[in-house]
């Protein structure tokens, strides 16, 4: 029987010992991480180790460099536009991961807490109200797909909101309960295309309280707190004025953008590996499907990461479903 005798936590105190393999719920893609001589293994060895001993005095020293050196392989194993279903439910759901994986003839396990290995990869992503309940995770919504006229009521979130936002309409309401990153503001959903629309209609947009407030898209780099938020919303607005439009919060990547490989046109997702030590990265199209995916991982003491989101957000012309929907009632 296999037995890790070595494991290291990212999270909390080590434990050693001989430790036999219990039953594996791993998910596969994280068992192919550990796998991954080249993309994880290599690049610990020589970019975090550097001929050190692999203890947890190392682990809890370099932290940062192993968030970033995870984040990097979880986006290269475990996310894939066709089955953002498995990405949510095996890794973002979960409270923590551990990454088996054999180095110099030793069997070790890595702990890592996903909340914190979420703060260091770069999803952009928004929260969107729609009434296309037809749409589901994966699906591209374009802005030419999105209605012409309101589709949500002025009881719901303000039609006008130069001078004030109400502050007893539900996604004002709601906004401010959930977006707490943005203390202070005040919430409307993004109006159509031609009617003084901001980013892209359905976006929650927040504004700073007064006449002439600045507006910003509520953003999330944080996928995971994203999706947290986007709950938190949506329960918000249950039973309340929304609740007759027939509405369905989603979280959308808005970083989306078309893209051709071997003659067919499909999407593709930006992101990153956030932090100042970030792992130099490379973008590579999956040739089938086609989708997304980090390659190129090395040089983890570098300051690099990257990125295809839109320089400006009202330049939007299309977002992806990543999470939902959650439906208003």
């Amino acid at each position: 029987m296999r037995r890790f005798l070595f494991i290291f936590s990212i999270f909390t105190t080590i434990i050693c010992g001989r430790v036999a393999h219990a039953a594996d719920t791993t998910p596969a893609c994280v068992t192919a991480i550990g796998n991954d001589t080249e993309a994880f293994v290599n690049v610990l060895k020589s970019e975090i180790l550097k001929g050190k001993e692999f203890d947890q005095k190392l682990v809890d020293k370099e932290k940062t460099k192993l968030y970033n050196l995870v984040a990097a392989n979880i986006m290269t194993h475990c996310f894939d536009v066709t089955k953002l279903d498995d990405f949510n439910s095996d890794i973002v759901d979960a409270s923590d991961l551990s990454i088996p994986f054999k180095m110099d003839d030793k069997y070790y396990k890595l702990n890592v807490n996903v909340s914190n290995l979420f703060d260091h990869i770069d999803l952009l992503t928004g929260v969107m109200v729609t009434n296309l309940r037809q749409k589901g995770i994966g699906d591209v919504i374009t802005k030419a797909e999105t209605p012409s006229d309101y589709f949500f009521s002025g009881s719901c979130s303000d039609h006008w909101v130069r001078v004030n936002i109400d502050n007893d309409v539900p996604v004002n309401k709601a906004g401010q309960l959930a977006f707490t990153t943005y203390s202070g503001k005040e919430f409307f959903i993004d109006f159509p295309f031609g009617k003084s629309n901001r980013a892209f209609p359905g976006l929650i947009i927040a504004s700073t309280k007064g006449l002439g407030g600045s507006e910003q898209v509520v953003t999330f780099s944080n996928y995971k707190k994203a999706r947290e938020a986007a709950k938190a919303f949506a329960d918000a607005l249950q039973n309340t004025a929304c609740t007759n439009d027939r509405l369905v919060v989603d979280v959308v990547s808005l970083s989306t953008v078309p893209v051709t490989q071997n003659g067919k046109t499909s999407w593709a997702i930006g992101g990153g590996v956030a932090g100042g030590a970030a792992v130099g990265l490379g973008i590579a199209l999956a040739s089938n499907p086609v989708g997304w995916i980090i390659a190129g991982v090395a040089a983890v003491g570098s300051a690099v990461a990257y990125t295809i989101a839109p320089q400006s957000l009202a330049d939007l012309q299309q977002v992806m479903i990543m999470d939902g929907p959650h439906m208003i009632r």
